[in-house]
């Protein structure tokens, strides 16, 4: 699951709301998907801790990175803070605020979200 996404898989990529009471899903079809909880963004947030004006997911070279734009509670992959673009792969979990994400695509495991970078945090403690 932890796989790169390619040019192909990027295509069908999807943020799913993790913990929602409703199912939230937003398919990345365009190369630029702004997140937050003004009115102008792709995808809206309804989260107090969220910014107006939160973050981006940009694809660039077929990949999929995560930019911060400033906001007050920080962007974070797989628990890591978002401090410069940073490339994303099928499985990670995103927070902007409180509200976290899968990145999957249709079919991937929602309960497998973040276990790659569980994973690696693991390999990289053993060291």
């Amino acid at each position: 699951m932890a796989e790169p996404n390619s040019p192909s898989q990027s295509n069908t990529l999807r943020l799913v709301a993790l913990g929602a009471a409703a199912p939230q899903t937003h398919e990345l079809r365009s190369s630029r998907v702004t997140i937050g909880t003004g009115a102008g963004n792709d995808l809206f947030l309804d989260e107090p801790t969220a910014s107006r004006r939160h973050a981006a997911l940009e694809r660039r070279a077929g990949r999929w990175y995560v930019v911060d734009l400033g906001s007050t509670n920080g962007t974070y992959v797989n628990g890591r803070r978002v401090t410069a673009p940073a490339p994303l792969v099928r499985g990670d979990e995103l927070r902007f605020g409180n509200a976290r994400f899968g990145l999957l695509a249709p079919g991937d495991d929602l309960s497998k979200v973040g276990a790659a970078s569980a994973k690696a945090a693991a390999r990289s403690r053993r060291r």
